[in-house]
């Protein structure tokens, strides 16, 4: 009997032996594990929010200009769309997809180039002040980034065009995008051209990392004293935080070791 109640202690300090292993080896996991990869977004236009966007903006079948599938349809200075909710510290750089008319204008009278921008802000990013000839950027407008729109290859769905554009930013919310249309008086006067674009798709291409300048080898290195404690390569944080979940680890398993035995 006696055996037999010293057999289902045995049982139960090993569950809970167990059961302290299982926590410590996922709060090791915790740290060595890399955190997953954000890997490239592609934005689902028939998920978009359709009460966020410009008076001169549709998301629409644009099938009178040969498109098939959805797009954005930037019709003037009057344009934005939200993209949703997004952390784009996770990402580097925006690829743009899109197609305009053939004889589409993206240079003003002033030289300067009609673009798309990411932004923060809800609203049309181009206003005509009185007296201007070009449309220039609302104040206030945090642009995240931005890229020109060139000459189109062909009429519209006819023609693609692919734009990409870096930006670096730690902004995690709903982000905008919008085009600053250009404006030539010289052409349809009096009111010029403001040429929108049809946009086919959006794909946010994931931050690379960081990289290490390759040492020199012509340059040899100086070997470390071992007797100098300065020469000590500290541990990286990665390093500091297995070291403390071992530490942990053994530490629990010490005390209860130690009231296994004294028991």
């Amino acid at each position: 009997m006696l055996l037999y109640k010293y057999f289902i202690w045995e049982v139960k300090e090993m569950k809970k032996l167990i059961a302290l292993v299982i926590s410590c080896v996922l709060a090791l996991s915790a740290f060595l594990l890399p955190a997953a990869a954000a890997g490239d977004l592609e934005i689902d236009f028939s998920t978009l929010d359709t009460s966020k966007k410009g008076s001169q903006t549709t998301i629409h079948v644009f099938s009178p200009a040969g498109y098939t599938d959805t797009v954005i349809q930037f019709g003037g200075p009057e344009n934005y769309v939200s993209l949703g909710e997004i952390d784009l510290s996770q990402y580097g750089s925006v690829t743009i997809e899109y197609g305009a008319d053939m004889n589409a204008v993206f240079e003003s009278s002033d030289g300067t180039m009609s673009y798309v921008a990411l932004t923060s802000y809800e609203g049309p990013i181009a206003e005509l002040k009185d007296g201007d000839e070009v449309y220039t950027l609302v104040d206030g407008v945090d642009i995240i980034g931005q890229g020109e729109l060139e000459e189109v290859t062909g009429n519209w769905a006819g023609g693609s065009n692919t734009l990409t554009f870096e930006f670096n930013t730690n902004y995690n919310g709903e982000v905008f995008l919008s085009q600053l249309p250009a404006r030539d008086l010289g052409i349809d006067e009096p009111y010029g051209r403001g040429d929108g674009i049809a946009i086919t798709s959006i794909t946010f291409h994931e931050k690379e990392g960081g990289t290490t300048e390759p040492s020199d080898p012509s340059e040899p290195s100086t070997p470390s004293d071992p007797s100098d404690p300065s020469d000590e390569t500290p541990p990286e944080t990665g390093d500091a935080h297995i070291i403390f979940a071992v530490a942990a680890a053994g530490i629990a398993l010490t005390v209860l070791i130690r009231k296994k035995v004294t028991v």
